[in-house]
């Protein structure tokens, strides 16, 4: 038996890239509904995901993205 070995081309992610928020909280810091945010996953401009199978499973949100979203929606 031959074990093949695939090599992964590995990239580097900062810890702040893999930090996720629910998408409730998503909600509140953007100033929308959760529903909002669940449309804005769907649309690509979120990276999130659910965390389980099923249709109330909750949303986590890249906490990154909400927070570059949220400066330019409301700039200083």
């Amino acid at each position: 038996m031959h074990i093949v070995r695939r090599w992964a081309n590995f990239v580097h992610v900062s810890k702040s890239d893999l930090e996720q928020i629910p998408a409730a909280e998503a909600a509140r810091t953007l100033g929308v509904d959760v529903r909002t945010v669940h449309r804005m996953i769907r649309r690509g401009q979120l990276r999130g995901n659910k965390v389980h199978e099923g249709l109330r499973a909750p949303f986590l949100v890249n906490k990154r993205d909400v927070e570059s979203m949220s400066a330019e929606r409301n700039p200083a």
